[in-house]
């Protein structure tokens, strides 16, 4: 009977902590996946069991000593008296703790599952197994918008022939004439793709998506001649809005409206979709907006991400990266090494 009416008050109170849980779990867990806390009736039933069980086990011992006992003694000094029963004082303590541990075992149980959850969590590619050095250059620099590319390039080569590093490639923020992208069939009566305002675009440079081990599932990766005259990677679901019924690869993209005077970039990719939403488009979720991977001619970026693909084995990676990467950059510049997912783990 304590046993029943310990788990019912833990099932309420867990009810309430639940309730908790679920305002306090940020909306954009939701874009990995992860759906707000819910009662499992599984997790209920193993947790009354265990409950039960550790009732059972807790009085099966004293019972089991308390048969080996002669009765004689017991009963004569319990006869008679004035003291009122001791076993009676601590009934509605012993339904507290009842109820404290079926709260416990259901809350535990809940964030247990969360977790292993979040662990085995598939991102779709080897995410965990890259580095990212996030470069800015301070104002105090004072170094023109070339200069400022030529010395990321050079930090770029720098990572790529450390030993240890299997692949590297600078990725950083780009964006479209108002926020709007259109093709060769747009000019023809087409549709056109709208980016998120100030999401939606990476400027990526050539081997990206090989460091990051994302599919290229028509055409290629980007390459070293794509960066004089630019050139362009769409997403699966972005490919599919500009052109319906015909491959992307081989048609041209402008980052911008007719009016822009953006230049015409050859599309030579498509790739998988894939969320990078911990990295560079934190305001959308899967799905949710078109995505453009672009090589930028004459690129300014004053701030910008190396990706390391550090080879099998190899230790001591960050450390070297980090050394070169202060040897790379000018003064004043700020530059910080961790793993790709650490945005995803810290949230």
């Amino acid at each position: 009977m304590l046993a029943l009416v310990g788990c019912v008050a833990g099932a309420v109170v867990a009810t309430w902590v639940v309730s908790l849980m679920t305002s306090a779990t940020p909306e954009e867990m939701s874009w990995y996946g992860f759906v707000q806390p819910q009662w499992s009736i599984r997790v209920l039933g193993l947790s009354a069991l265990c409950v039960f069980a550790s009732v059972g086990i807790a009085g099966a011992f004293p019972a089991w000593q308390a048969s080996r006992t002669d009765p004689a003694g017991p009963l004569k000094e319990g006869s008679g008296g004035t003291t009122g029963r001791a076993g009676t004082r601590f009934r509605w303590l012993v339904i507290a703790e009842l109820a404290l541990s079926m709260t416990l075992m259901v809350g535990t149980s809940l964030m247990l599952k969360s977790v292993v959850k979040m662990g085995r969590y598939d991102f779709g590619y080897d995410a965990r197994g890259l580095l990212a050095a996030q470069v800015q250059f301070s104002w105090r620099a004072s170094l023109p918008p070339g200069e400022r590319e030529r010395r990321f390039n050079d930090a770029l080569d720098r990572v790529r022939a450390l030993p240890g590093v299997r692949g590297a490639a600078l990725i950083s923020g780009c964006s479209a004439d108002h926020d709007v992208v259109i093709t060769d069939r747009t000019v023809e009566g087409g549709p056109q793709a709208l980016l998120p305002r100030g999401e939606g675009c990476a400027n990526a440079s050539p081997g990206l998506f090989g460091t990051l081990g994302v599919p290229v599932i028509e055409g290629r990766d980007f390459t070293e001649g794509d960066v004089a005259g630019g050139a362009a990677i769409l997403d699966e679901k972005t490919a599919k809005q500009l052109f319906a019924h015909e491959s992307a690869v081989g048609r041209m993209l402008k980052m911008g409206d007719l009016r822009s005077t953006k230049p015409w970039m050859p599309i030579v990719g498509v790739v998988r979709d894939q969320e990078l939403g911990f990295n560079y488009f934190p305001e959308i979720g899967p799905d949710s907006g078109s995505v453009v991977y672009a090589a930028l001619p004459k690129a300014t970026r004053p701030i910008g991400e190396i990706v390391i693909r550090p080879a099998p084995g190899a230790t001591g990676v960050a450390v070297a990266v980090s050394r070169e990467l202060k040897a790379a950059l000018p003064p004043g510049s700020w530059s910080r090494l961790r793993s790709w997912v650490s945005a995803y783990e810290e949230d």
